[in-house]
């Protein structure tokens, strides 16, 4: 039996990524695995950063993710499908990541956690994770948050 580990969201939650290339990510979709138990009111953003500015945002609320699902319950996962807004730009804009390091964070607007039997968003943990790139065995509490990110590919000319 797997188990998922799903970090809450108190105030914030961060995520540094590298992305390791010679060339920029086109980003046309940002897919983090969210868990919403009971519908908790409030809207939620991912906030895109690179060299602590920010270059890109994503806003959701429990609604519109219960709505994307198709489901009834009020509590479920979903690898959330957000189109990102980039800051310098409009929503049809071109999110072009830099290779380096960049940081994730979801925050939220009208939202209180109080406790785990009270409304909750939070963001899951990647559960195949379980070795550094040294070969070091990681702790449940250091794996990273999951989230994929989904890149414009240029078509191949012949």
């Amino acid at each position: 039996m797997s188990k998922r580990l799903v970090e809450e969201l108190k105030t914030t939650l961060t995520q540094d990524f590298t992305l390791a290339s010679d060339s920029n990510y086109n980003v046309s979709r940002m897919r983090p695995f969210i868990f919403i138990y009971n519908m908790p009111a409030g809207t939620f953003t991912l906030t895109v950063k690179q060299n602590s500015e920010t270059v890109a945002t994503a806003n959701f609320t429990s609604a519109s993710l219960k709505s994307d699902i198709g489901t009834s319950d009020d509590y479920f996962y979903i690898w959330a499908n957000l189109t990102p807004t980039p800051t310098s730009g409009t929503v049809t804009d071109i999110l072009s990541l830099k290779p380096g390091t960049v940081t994730f964070e979801l925050s939220s607007s009208g939202y209180t956690f109080i406790d785990l039997s009270s409304p909750w968003i939070g963001w899951v943990k990647e559960h195949e994770f379980s070795i550094t790139t040294d070969y070091v065995s990681i702790s449940d509490s250091q794996k990273p948050l999951s989230l994929k990110l989904l890149t414009y590919e240029a078509p191949e000319l012949l």
